[in-house]
């Protein structure tokens, strides 16, 4: 598989080489749910999944901070170029402030991509799945491509670029 990556220059390339060498932000347990609160109705097909070796989580606050998530996405694409199993859980805000969850998952050669975005009222305000055959990592997240719905809205496009 061609994986691209889209690597920014200058002090940014410096941020990251030096962060491969830190660990990878705090996990969350797999019983956390999409937004970290368990109290949410969650779909079973998330609460029983299988549970991945962690590149961590970010919230919205450390999404923003560009070294925690340079090293959150090199965790992922690293086990993805390599074959490994793995999660990273990302918290994103639209412009408009509303909190967007992502957990990418690495299983099988595939990107899985499991989103909430029951936040969003200009979104789907739903919780889905789709599987991607294909990935790229970009600088802000990774991006799967001929992706397949698994659950949750048919369009599924809040999941992927």
């Amino acid at each position: 598989m061609l994986l691209r990556r889209f690597v920014v220059a200058g002090a940014a390339l410096a941020s990251l080489l030096g962060a491969c060498s830190q660990p990878a932000p705090e996990a969350a347990a797999p019983s956390e749910g999409l937004t970290g609160d368990a109290s949410e109705d969650l779909p079973s097909w998330f609460i029983d999944r299988v549970e991945l070796p962690s590149c961590g989580r970010l919230d919205a606050d450390e999404y923003e901070d560009w070294e925690l998530r340079a090293r959150g996405i090199d965790c992922i694409a690293t086990a993805y170029d390599e074959g490994r199993e793995a999660e990273l859980a990302m918290q994103q805000l639209t412009d408009e402030g509303a909190p967007i969850e992502r957990i990418y998952r690495v299983l099988d050669g595939r990107l899985d991509i499991m989103y909430d975005t029951r936040q969003d009222p200009l979104g789907s305000e739903a919780i889905g799945w789709i599987s991607c055959a294909e990935a790229t990592f970009l600088s802000y997240r990774p991006v799967g491509s001929d992706c397949a719905v698994i659950e949750g809205p048919p369009d599924a496009v809040a999941g992927r670029d």
